[in-house]
């Protein structure tokens, strides 16, 4: 892998980390306070069946990361624009398990977004972020065994940061191959892939294609069998009842998505249309 995709996976490496320590599969929906209660029980044994496993982990190797469409911004030329980052501030209002986990996923593309954009100042406020939601899950211990302070020594050194970021990859590419936490990381999943396309979408969706952002029009229309293989997986967890509402989205939008042409991921028209469906599932996942 080569570091430019390592470096964007530095969200998803702390957010993935963290998630590991949380213990079985299977998760209950509840409050931060019942959820650190629980964390001195044994954790469960994972009840993840063979179908589950295989998909988890074909998707998770055969799929690039989410973070590479937002690499792929500045080097269209797009702009940076911090409008379409989640808010830190939105950080207290997850409760539950699922929103936790989804949102560990949304940050985490934000973070890749900044960082790739060498937004520095900034990195350091997400990265704060995510260590109140570990605490929240009385994680502190599992997300400072990994990182430490060094992220936050050098949130504003290039090269610290990449050494740091290829460091805890190793850690998440373990974690990877353990399907313990297989829901916790499929939501997590689920929150950078609709990141990565919101931030994509609502960047591009008025942009006239030409030569220099060409491959990012590519990497949209690809998206459309990259959602296919999500919604495999996701099929495995309809009977989770806080996640089936979210999972229903997912199914129509991948219905969208099959509709889309190789001209469709260029055009403006449907460009906006397929933006405001993302937007409309993103947003009800931040607020």
């Amino acid at each position: 892998m080569n570091n430019s995709k390592k470096i964007l996976l530095l969200g998803a490496t702390i957010s993935t980390v963290i998630l590991t320590s949380c213990g079985g599969n299977k998760e209950t929906e509840t409050p931060a306070a019942d959820t650190t209660a629980k964390a001195a029980a044994p954790a469960p044994a994972s009840t993840v069946d063979e179908m589950v496993d295989f998909k988890f982990h074909y998707l998770t190797a055969n799929i690039p990361s989410p973070m590479e469409l937002v690499d792929a911004l500045p080097k269209a030329g797009i702009a940076f624009s911090k409008d379409v980052l989640n808010v830190t501030e939105n950080e207290s209002k997850y409760n539950t398990s699922l929103q936790k986990a989804i949102n560990f996923g949304i940050y985490s593309v934000d973070m890749a977004y900044l960082t790739t954009n060498e937004e520095y100042s900034l990195v350091k406020g997400y990265l704060n972020t995510s260590r109140n939601l570990a605490k929240s899950l009385d994680l502190t211990e599992t997300f400072d065994k990994v990182v430490g302070n060094r992220l936050t020594q050098n949130s504003e050194n290039k090269d610290s940061l990449k050494k740091v970021i290829d460091e805890a990859y190793y850690e998440v590419d373990n974690y990877m191959r353990n399907n313990e936490r297989a829901l916790a990381a499929t939501q997590m999943l689920t929150g950078s892939w609709l990141e990565s396309q919101f931030i994509t979408l609502s960047l591009i969706k008025d942009v006239a294609k030409n030569e220099k952002n060409a491959m990012l029009f590519d990497k949209i229309f690809e998206q459309k069998r990259h959602l296919e293989s999500l919604v495999s997986l996701l099929k495995e967890y309809e009977k989770e009842k806080a996640f089936k509402p979210v999972i229903d989205q997912i199914y129509g939008l991948n219905n969208q998505y099959n509709s889309m042409k190789v001209d469709d991921a260029s055009n403006s028209v449907f460009l906006n249309k397929l933006a405001a469906s993302v937007a409309r599932i993103r947003n009800g996942l931040v607020k």
